[in-house]
């Protein structure tokens, strides 16, 4: 009976060790999709369970884990249960080694700063007896029993300039010897510091309740997501002419800083942020009254807006919300109703409809430096119709633009592009996909070939009547574009007149002065579309009459 027992007790305490059996493994990243902010990592390892329940440990983690993101999968397991999971910190302290060579190095600091305070005590003893033989100089001769003879004196000074000597040579002696001790020094304290640092480090854990029916292999992935990750977009854009298409190069400039290299994986990277609000909108009731203005940091948000709609008559497509002014709560603006309202400045990437996920065709290694790795991410060919763009007034050269239609099927972010024209590199720009129009502009740079020249011509001077009370004065200018290449091209010049904001102030605009330009009177733009033949040139003109009171002068203003 008491066998019987004892083989019970046995049996008992050996099933109470299989229920508890703590497994601890080693994983691998075994692919990555990169986010805007953040990134999903998928740790991958394979266990041998027993019967049971164990618990399995995947160490050597990442810290930054956002523990409510983690997913958990079987592969290949039968009769696998998943009782929990959680995620930990774990301090991890290096081996006795590591501790030994930090006490030699910290034994070979102690010694450097030893030598370093024996040299700077002999430096200020040195230093003392300078300063006491020079107030020894001044006062020889001074005292009351005056009785140096001239040999006494030239004794003195003999000492005196030997002894000075002496000390000089000796104080840049230990200045020397300082120097060459300076430099293993710093060398020595970099590595103390860094093999401090690694020799206790957090690391993450993600301990894994599991039951099974019986003894099996199990592979088990941990999907997680870490924030100390991101990707920035970047643009080869490559023309080899006009008649082709304008071939995109899509790159990813991929940082991250979570503690554990990723090697050789698969790689993603989106255009979604997981980190955004996903709570739905809730529309609270809007109440009238009168307004009250609050003293913004940007209190001409709303005149330089109108001033950049002004002089921007280019007809680009593409705002710049850096330039905006930053306002604590948003901007002010005007909606269809005339009522004041403050818009959201939420910027264009998250603001995006649908996230767009691309698979990067090769296996990749991103070290946990903080640097930039650049990926390359798909290439495009994207239809575009070029067509050459010049504003003479602001500066005499010819630019290509190539406009993109349909351009959301790329899922571009604004990003910096290097731009390249038959093979050669001609500079940045930048695209900004966050427009409200149907066409993507952008610039590829000038075009050398074209030259443009806007002066006043020779032969029509500048006019000025005084008729009664008005001042009258007559203002000509005259383009002239030659096309260097054998091609004909179609180029778009634009061009302005002033706008008066004064009843007693006019300008007058004689369309039959203006060479078949279209002219926009509330902005006071002139736009001219011209063919121009190869080897050949065009001129275009256009005038104006400005009246205004003969006692005041006028000038130009942009506001």
């Amino acid at each position: 009976m008491k066998k019987n027992l004892l083989v019970l007790a046995t049996l008992l305490f050996t099933l109470t060790l299989w229920a508890n059996t703590e497994l601890r493994v080693k994983s691998s990243i075994k692919d990555a999709t990169v986010y805007l902010t953040g990134a999903k990592l998928t740790s991958v390892a394979t266990v041998n369970l027993a019967s049971g329940n164990t618990e399995v440990i995947f160490d050597n983690l990442p810290v930054g884990i956002n523990p409510s993101s983690m997913q958990i999968r079987f592969k290949n397991g039968v009769n696998v249960n998943l009782l929990s999971a959680k995620f930990r910190t774990r301090y991890i302290e290096t081996a006795s080694t590591d501790n030994r060579v930090l006490r030699n190095m910290m034994d070979s600091i102690v010694g450097f700063n030893d030598r370093f305070t024996s040299l700077n005590n002999e430096r200020e003893i040195l230093r003392g007896e300078e300063n006491l033989i020079a107030q020894s100089q001044s006062r020889i001769g001074t005292g009351k029993d005056n009785s140096l003879t001239v040999n006494d004196l030239k004794e003195l000074s003999t000492y005196y300039r030997t002894r000075l000597t002496e000390i000089k040579k000796r104080l840049q002696e230990l200045q020397i010897e300082e120097r060459k001790l300076r430099e293993p020094f710093d060398e020595l304290q970099k590595r103390y510091t860094d093999l401090a640092q690694k020799r206790g480090k957090t690391s993450g854990e993600i301990v894994l309740a599991v039951n099974s029916t019986a003894a099996q292999s199990l592979e088990i992935a941990c999907v997680y997501i870490v924030n100390n990750a991101r990707w920035t977009p970047q643009y080869d854009l490559r023309s080899e002419g006009t008649d082709k298409p304008l071939k995109l190069v899509y790159k990813a400039a991929i940082t991250q800083n979570c503690g554990l290299d990723w090697a050789d994986i698969k790689l993603q990277v989106s255009t979604a942020n997981p980190n955004i609000s996903n709570d739905r909108p809730v529309l609270n009731p809007q109440y009238i009254d009168y307004q009250v203005y609050k003293q913004y940091a940007n209190a001409q948000y709303q005149k330089n807006r109108e001033r950049t709609e002004e002089k921007d008559m280019s007809r680009s497509n593409t705002y710049n919300l850096a330039q905006a002014p930053a306002v604590a709560g948003g901007m002010p603006s005007t909606d269809a109703d005339g009522i004041s309202d403050v818009v959201s400045t939420a910027s264009g990437d998250e603001a995006m409809e649908v996230a767009a996920v691309f698979d990067v065709a090769l296996s990749q290694t991103i070290p946990s430096d903080n640097e930039e790795h650049i990926v390359r991410v798909q290439e495009s060919d994207m239809k575009a119709v070029y067509e050459y763009h010049a504003v003479p007034k602001l500066e005499q050269a010819a630019f290509l633009l190539a406009k993109v239609t349909d351009y959301g099927q790329y899922h571009l972010l604004p990003g910096k592009a290097s731009i390249f024209y038959q093979d050669t590199y001609v500079g940045q720009s930048m695209i900004d996909p966050r427009t409200v129009g149907d066409t993507l502009l952008l610039s590829l740079g000038r075009d050398e070939a074209i030259t443009i020249k806007r002066t006043k011509p020779v032969d029509v001077k500048s006019e000025k009547k005084i008729i009664g009370d008005t001042k009258k004065e007559v203002i000509e200018y005259e383009i002239t574009i030659k096309n260097n290449k054998r091609a004909p091209i179609t180029i778009e010049i634009l061009d302005q007149v002033p706008i008066s904001r004064q009843k007693d102030i006019t300008v007058e605009i004689d369309e039959k002065r203006l060479s078949g330009a279209e002219y926009n009177a509330t902005y006071g733009k002139l736009l001219w579309k011209v063919s121009i033949e190869g080897n050949s040139n065009k001129k275009l003109h256009f005038g104006y009459t400005l009246k205004y009171p003969k006692n005041q002068n006028i000038g130009v203003a942009y506001q």
